[in-house]
């Protein structure tokens, strides 16, 4: 279990817990209804949120975080970054992918599948 505390504060998904073993409410579920503290910073449940993510490898894990977030607060900023996980993880790639970044990187995929179909002339 991810480092989870009581249950006072935050939405319960026991199905959730049951498939991966902890809740991502408890730190997607912020003070703040953006997730943003006062400042430029994040809030620290957030913050250790995009920690988590960024360590996610499964595909279906990082699923039931899209879950929690569009019923707990349904954050733009929060779901982009969701996203970009998921494209790093299509990518076999660490931390975060932004669309560019997954754009150029089916890029070079066609590209070298090109010279590999062309028998290498190029």
């Amino acid at each position: 279990m991810r480092g989870q505390h009581g249950t006072a504060n935050y939405p319960q998904f026991p199905d959730i817990v049951d498939a991966i073993g902890y809740n991502p409410a408890v730190w997607l579920h912020t003070r703040s209804k953006s997730g943003l503290d006062t400042g430029q910073g994040q809030t620290p449940e957030l913050a250790t949120a995009m920690t988590i993510v960024k360590g996610i490898d499964d595909p279906e894990e990082l699923a039931y975080w899209f879950r929690v977030e569009r019923r707990c607060r349904n954050r733009e900023h929060v779901i982009r970054k969701l996203e970009e996980r998921r494209r790093a993880i299509t990518h076999d790639r660490d931390g975060f992918l932004q669309e560019a970044d997954a754009d150029a990187d089916a890029a070079v995929d066609e590209s070298a599948d090109e010279i590999a179909a062309d028998g290498g002339s190029r």
